[in-house]
């Protein structure tokens, strides 16, 4: 009876230790589900912050019916993390100096037409790499390379080395036809009436590039964000992106999703559950207002200003940590008056600089992004691009124009590029400033974008007076050569950042 009862007792204390042992093991596999998660979680409550449809900034100008103030949720999907991963390192591989800048070679950039005579028309998968000929730039750079696919796999492509070839058959989309192209940069519904500029198709010098399949760059896309961080020629260049992928996206299959006080916006592709947005941070690092105040010494009352925290980076970073792909932009609001001047502008270590010359604090400010890049970003669940620089088109004399008006009525590109005022108008110490910073950055590969001395040619491609800004409508209704209000700083849509997402498609992995 005595040993009985003994052995009743061990038993149920193994039933104890049995079930802490189940607890443990529960506890344990959700801690363990809870951290696999936790990018999923994260990019959800993006998501819902992005629910409030906060339009405060008109400087998206986005369609009104397009935004929702519900919807769908953004579920990022991390299974197989590991194997894609190691897909990815064992594709044919980026190297860290992709788009580099050396400064000792010459571009080949020329303009030649090509038609198959056949058709009439030029069928861009047929047409094969084409011999460079005839006078090229003298520029001093050369475009680094990147790998992508070509016919033969073991191929390598210098992407940003080559020609433009007027293509009848080269449209992602048509003119005016997409709605996600705002006023600024929908040309054709604001009055342009000539038609090539869309249709100058780029031709690397080593390869042939594959015509844009919207479909599978949105698998490529599937269960990601795509995010375009940086000033309204980012903007261009996400407008652009969602006008290319707009065919293959069922209708009623996206929406719009607003936070930040309209600094950020994403558009949410519900069927293939990924959003491409835009994150506003002209300058990557912290604009400051400081209020109006008494100077001490001289007994006067200074006004609100603003500076710029060259070593704090942008406060919608925060934003930026859990995107799968990152493409930043910074450079033509340093060319505003206020960072030019550079007096009582520039704050560090929380002084404010009475001067600091322009190009310091860009590199300082490239730094500060770079670090934080370094800091903060998972090299095994984020891809990360800088585009360069993108060039204006201002000053006629880059193209042996006599008279003003700079982009105003060109509708061919460059032949060829002067090279004093092509340095000077694709800003190329600024790209050489960018390209210093990005090779100081270790635990990350951030690949350039190298679009500069590509688009320098482009004279033909910018919004011009077709911008619906600033009168010009009226303006040009009254006398159809005043171009006094011509923006030769952004691009018409479609045109050139359509092939600039080309080849941004190229090098996403």
């Amino acid at each position: 009876m005595g040993k009985k009862g003994i052995g009743i007792g061990l038993k149920g204390s193994n039933i104890v230790k049995v079930g802490c042992i189940i607890l443990v093991f529960v506890c344990s596999a959700f801690l363990l589900w809870s951290y696999d998660n936790e990018r999923s979680l994260f990019d959800l409550l993006l998501i819902k912050k992005r629910a409030e449809t906060a339009r405060s900034s008109n400087d998206f100008s986005m369609p009104e019916d397009e935004f929702e103030s519900a919807g769908s949720t953004l579920n990022i999907d991390k299974s197989n993390s590991t194997e894609k991963e190691q897909q990815r390192t064992n594709d044919t591989s980026i190297t860290a100096s992709d788009g580099l800048i050396t400064g000792t070679d010459q571009p080949s950039v020329i303009l030649h037409d090509h038609e198959d005579t056949s058709t009439g028309n030029t069928s861009v998968e047929s047409v094969k790499p084409q011999e460079i000929t005839g006078d090229e730039d003298e520029s001093g750079i050369v475009a680094g390379k990147a790998n992508v696919t070509v016919p033969d796999p073991q191929a390598k492509c210098d992407l940003f080395t080559g020609s433009w070839v007027y293509d009848e058959s080269y449209v992602l989309y048509l003119p005016g036809e997409c709605n996600f192209s705002s006023a600024d940069f929908n040309c054709q519904r604001n009055g342009r009436k000539d038609a090539k500029y869309p249709r100058w198709r780029w031709q690397p010098r080593d390869c042939n590039l594959p015509r844009f399949n919207a479909s599978e760059f949105l698998e490529k896309l599937r269960g990601k964000r795509l995010v375009y961080v940086g000033d309204s020629i980012n903007r261009n260049q996400w407008e652009s992106m969602l006008c290319i992928l707009r065919r293959a996206v069922p209708e009623g299959g996206g929406s719009f999703r607003a936070g930040n006080g309209g600094r950020t916006v994403a558009y949410v592709i519900h069927s293939y559950n990924c959003s491409v947005e835009l994150s506003w941070a002209p300058f990557l690092v912290r604009q400051h207002k400081i209020p109006a105040y008494i100077n001490a010494t001289s007994n006067t009352t200074t006004k609100e200003s603003e500076t710029l925290q060259i070593d704090t980076i942008d406060e919608l970073a925060q934003d930026w940590k859990q995107a799968h792909i990152l493409v930043f932009n910074t450079g033509h609001w340093w060319t505003h008056p206020e960072p030019k001047k550079g007096i009582n502008y520039f704050e560090e270590g929380g002084l404010v600089h009475p001067h600091m010359e322009e190009p310091v604090a860009f590199e300082k400010a490239l730094r500060t992004w770079a670090t934080w890049v370094d800091d903060n970003i998972d090299p095994l669940h984020t891809q990360v691009f800088f585009r360069t620089y993108s060039p204006v088109h201002f000053n006629g004399k880059m193209w042996g124009k006599k008279e003003g008006g700079g982009c105003f009525n060109e509708s061919e590109p460059i032949a060829k590029v002067e090279e004093e005022e092509g340095r000077r108008n694709a800003d190329m110490k600024r790209v050489w400033a960018a390209q210093k910073v990005m090779e100081e950055v270790k635990k990350v590969r951030v690949k350039f974008v190298n679009i500069t001395w590509i688009s320098l040619h482009r004279k033909d491609a910018h919004v011009s007076v077709y911008n619906n800004r600033d009168g010009n409508s009226q303006r040009i209704a009254a006398n159809k050569n005043d171009y006094s209000k011509a923006d030769c700083s952004h691009w018409c849509l479609p045109g050139l950042p359509d092939v600039w997402n080309h080849l941004l498609s190229l090098l996403i992995q």
